[in-house]
C-alpha cells in the first residue's frame, strides 16, 4: 500500500483502536487425569476413543488457533490432575507444561502424547497413574501461576476439562475450600470455566463452582473496550458521553513482515531520498516531503500538514442535526457495517440516563437519529443515522447472543455517493418480461427445497482458514497441507444435497425458454468494453484525464508501444507522470 493512501485511510481511526489492544494474555488449562477420563466411548469409532484424548485435541486445537490468529503475547499452561506423581509441592497435580508462549515445541510435545497408539501407557509413563487431588489447592495454583509471574497478564482465562460429575464425593469441605478459591481466582480478573466431556443427561456437580456455560471456548477473544469514547452534542452546550463499540469488522490476512534472507531476522523499512542532479543523499524531514495529488484534472502539490489540515474538518464527535421515521431508512443507505454506540457513565455523570431517556423516545415513536459523527480527530465527518433496536428483535439462538438494547449507528451516504443506475435498469426494448404463473410455482418449490435454518456464525472464511492451516503445517512441519472445510460451497457440490431438488430444477429449467443464457452475452459485452479500452490511444487517455482508470500492465504495454521509457519498479502514479511528460515534450 502507498504511503499516501495508508495516511488518507478513512477507517484509521477504528482500525488502530482495534490493533492497538495490548497486554499479555495467559490461559491455563486443567485437564482431569482420573481412570473415569481413560474410560472407552461406547460405539465410538473415531480416534477420540476416550475423553482425556478430546480434551488434549481441544487444548491442542486452542493453543494453535492462539497461534496463528492473535498477536505476540499469547501464554499457555497445561496442568494434570488427580496423577500418581507430583511435580511441584501439590500432591496428585502434575504441571505438563509451564507458563510460557505459544510455540511449536509446546504443539510438537502435546502431538507426542497424542499420537500414541496406547494413550493410558504413555500416561503412566509421565505421570505414574491416577490419584485424587484436593481442588483447592489447583485453584490456589492457578492463582500463583497468573498473578505472582512475570509477565503481568492483562487477561486470563482458566478451563477445567474433565468428566467427573461429582469430584467432590460426601466432602463437604472439600467443596466450600474449592468455591472459596474459585471466587478469589474470579477477584483477580481471571474467568473460571468448566468444559465438561460428559452427555447432556449427566449432572454437573462443578456448576457449584461457575456459571457453567455449554457453548465451546470461543476461538479468538477480542477487547471487551469500546474503540472510542466521545461527546454527543444536542446543542447549546447540553451534551452526554457515549462510547463506539464494533459488533461486526471484517478479519483480514496479517499484514505480512518483511525478513531477512540470510539471518531470517525482521527488517526495519527506511526510507532516502536521492537528489536526481547530484546524486547524493538528502536527509529530509516528512514536513519537508510534498506531496502531490490529483484534483480536477490538475496537479497539486501538498505538504503532509495540508493534508492533515484537510482531514481535520471538525472535532470528534456526535451532533445532533434531526429526526426521520425509521420507515425511511432503507436497506440501500447502508454504506457499511454498523456500530454500536452505549452511554460512559465514568466521563460525564448522568449520560446513561439521558441515553435512555432518547432510546424509549425515539423506540416508542418509532424514530431515529440523524446525526454528524467524527470518529477521530483526523477522520473526516460521517453521515449516520442512530436506529434503536429493542430486545423484541433479537430472534434466533445464535444471533441474538450478540444483540443488545441500544442505538445501531448506521452509516448513510452523502448527495456524491448516489449513483444513477436507471440506465442499466431500463429494458433496451421497452418493458423487462414477466414471468408466467408455471414459473413462479416452479421456482416457488425450487426456492423451498432449498429453504434452511441458517445462522451466519456457522460459516468460517475458507481464505483465513486455509491460510491459517499453511501457517500450522509450516510451523510443526507437516509434509502435506491439511485440508479444511469450504463452508460456502453451493449446494450442487454435494450430491446428497442436489439430488434432493433434481426434480424441482429440472421443472424450473424445462420452464425457461430456450433463448434464457446469460452467459453468451455478458462475455459479449465483456470483450467489447475490452476491446474498447485497447483500441482507445495513450495520447486520448492522457487529454482526457483517464490514465487512473487503465491498469498499470496496460499503461507499460502502452507506454512501450509509444517507446516512452519507463522504469522497471515505476509505481502507477510514476508511470502517469512520465507519459504526461512525454506528451507535454512534444
Amino acid at each position: 500500500m502507498d504511503e499516501d493512501d495508508e495516511f488518507m485511510d478513512e477507517d484509521f481511526g477504528e482500525v488502530s483502536a482495534l490493533t492497538e489492544d495490548g497486554g499479555k494474555k495467559c490461559t491455563i488449562f486443567l485437564i482431569d487425569a482420573s481412570a473415569k477420563m481413560f474410560e472407552k466411548y461406547e460405539n465410538d469409532d473415531s480416534d477420540n476413543d476416550c475423553a482425556f484424548r478430546r480434551a488434549l485435541k481441544i487444548m491442542r486445537l486452542q493453543m494453535i488457533n492462539k497461534a496463528v490468529t492473535s498477536t505476540p503475547g499469547e501464554h499457555t499452561c497445561c496442568i494434570f490432575l488427580n496423577t500418581q506423581i507430583k511435580s511441584h509441592s501439590i500432591d496428585h497435580v502434575y504441571v505438563m507444561q509451564e507458563v510460557g508462549e505459544v510455540s511449536a515445541e509446546r504443539i510438537k510435545e502435546l502431538d507426542k502424547l497424542l499420537k500414541s497408539e496406547n494413550i493410558l501407557s504413555s500416561f503412566k509413563n509421565i505421570c505414574g497413574g491416577y490419584g485424587h487431588c484436593d481442588y483447592s489447592e489447583v485453584l490456589f495454583l492457578c492463582i500463583k501461576r497468573v498473578t505472582s509471574r512475570t509477565p503481568y497478564f492483562r487477561k486470563r482465562i482458566v478451563y477445567l476439562f474433565t468428566n467427573e460429575t461429582n469430584p467432590f464425593d460426601t466432602n463437604n469441605q472439600h467443596r466450600i475450600s474449592a468455591c472459596k478459591n474459585a471466587d478469589d481466582l474470579r477477584s483477580h480478573d481471571t474467568e473460571f470455566l468448566i468444559y465438561p466431556l460428559i452427555t447432556e443427561d449427566d449432572a454437573l456437580v462443578f456448576s457449584v463452582l461457575v456459571n457453567f456455560d455449554s457453548n465451546i471456548i470461543p476461538k479468538k477473544l477480542y477487547a471487551r473496550r469500546n474503540i472510542a469514547g466521545m461527546d454527543f452534542e444536542f446543542g447549546n452546550g447540553l451534551k452526554f458521553s457515549v462510547g463506539i463499540y464494533s459488533l461486526l469488522r471484517s478479519e483480514k490476512i496479517p499484514q505480512p513482515a518483511i525478513l531477512d534472507a540470510e539471518e531470517n531476522e525482521i527488517m526495519q523499512r527506511s526510507h532516502t531520498y536521492i537528489n536526481k542532479e547530484t546524486g547524493e543523499e538528502m536527509p529530509l524531514l516528512d514536513k519537508e516531503i510534498i506531496r502531490r495529488r490529483q484534483i480536477g484534472g490538475e496537479i497539486i502539490n501538498l505538504s503532509a500538514d495540508e493534508i492533515e489540515k484537510l482531514r481535520r474538518l471538525t472535532s470528534p464527535g456526535i451532533l445532533l442535526l434531526g429526526f426521520k421515521p425509521l420507515s425511511c431508512l432503507k436497506i440501500t443507505h447502508h454504506v457499511r457495517s454498523s456500530q454500536f454506540v452505549y452511554p460512559l457513565e465514568k466521563d460525564i455523570l448522568g449520560s446513561v440516563r439521558m441515553y435512555c431517556t432518547l432510546y424509549e423516545v425515539c423506540t416508542k415513536q418509532k424514530k431515529m437519529i440523524i446525526c454528524r459523527y467524527t470518529q477521530k480527530a483526523n477522520v473526516p465527518p460521517k453521515l449516520v443515522a442512530l436506529v434503536p433496536q429493542t430486545e423484541d428483535n433479537l430472534k434466533g439462538e445464535f444471533s441474538s447472543k450478540f444483540c443488545y438494547p441500544g442505538f445501531h449507528l448506521v452509516y448513510l451516504p452523502f448527495a456524491e455517493d448516489k449513483r444513477d443506475l436507471s440506465e442499466q435498469m431500463t429494458h433496451p426494448e421497452g418493458e423487462w418480461p414477466t414471468a408466467s404463473k408455471e414459473q413462479i410455482e416452479a421456482a416457488r418449490k425450487l426456492v423451498k427445497k432449498l429453504t434452511t435454518n441458517y445462522f451466519p456464525e456457522k460459516f468460517y472464511n475458507p481464505v483465513l482458514q486455509r491460510h491459517y492451516k499453511v501457517i500450522e503445517a509450516l510451523a510443526l512441519d507437516y509434509d502435506e497441507v491439511p485440508e479444511i472445510q469450504d463452508q460456502i460451497q453451493p449446494y450442487f457440490v454435494r450430491d446428497d444435497f442436489r439430488k434432493r431438488v433434481e426434480k424441482e430444477l429440472d421443472e424450473f429449467r424445462s420452464l425457461l425458454p430456450d433463448s434464457c443464457s446469460s452467459e453468451q452475452k455478458s462475455d459479449t459485452t465483456w470483450n467489447t468494453k475490452k476491446k474498447k479500452s485497447r483500441d482507445e490511444s495513450l495520447l486520448y487517455l492522457a487529454n482526457n484525464h483517464l490514465l487512473e482508470k487503465i491498469t498499470m500492465t496496460e499503461l507499460k504495454k502502452k507506454a512501450a508501444e509509444e517507446l516512452i521509457p519507463i522504469k522497471s519498479n515505476a509505481k502507477k502514479t510514476e508511470i502517469i507522470d512520465a507519459i504526461e511528460k512525454h506528451y507535454r515534450s512534444t
